[in-house]
């Protein structure tokens, strides 16, 4: 009986070293009007297309990833609207000051002045391989094509 319990607490001691501690991230970032853009009508109904666009952005308010800061972001994204709202679907690529990579999820909800939605780690390069973690964001647009987007949520980086 005694070596029962010894062996559960053995048990919950490795798992807690094996779990990876979440660190909450803000920031904030400026998005350029997208440098690529293309849009393909549907034809149901009026207003109701597809769009692939393309476009860059750069970090207003560097998030610190385990002492590292973001720098610029790639992003690609495929949209569906309809009237004067959206649904989103796409990737970031973004790169750190010391030029390791993060790649991104999002998904969310465009509309005439903005948007919202979720982002989640996929992976990435160097340091940031094992990158894990997700949030939401939200954007106000520009007069000029432009966003402005802020961001939250948390990661984890696999021990070491």
């Amino acid at each position: 009986m005694k070596l029962s319990g010894t062996l559960l607490l053995l048990a919950c001691f490795s798992l807690t070293m094996t779990a990876r501690s979440q660190t909450k991230i803000s920031g904030a970032v400026h998005c350029d009007k997208p440098s690529g853009q293309q849009s393909f009508e549907v034809g149901d109904r009026p207003g109701h297309s597809f769009m692939i666009a393309k476009g860059a952005c750069t970090w207003t308010k560097p998030v610190d990833l385990d002492g590292i800061q973001t720098k610029t972001d790639a992003v690609t994204q495929f949209i569906e609207v309809r009237g004067n709202r959206g649904r989103n679907h796409g990737y970031v690529v973004g790169t750190l000051a010391n030029g390791d990579k993060t790649f991104v999820r999002i998904q969310g909800q465009q509309r005439e002045g903005g948007g919202e939605g979720k982002w989640a780690y996929t992976g990435g390069t160097g340091k940031f391989s094992s990158i894990k973690g997700s949030g939401a964001f939200k954007c106000t647009g520009q007069g000029d094509g432009s966003s402005d987007c802020e961001i939250d949520g948390e990661y984890s980086l696999a021990a070491k």
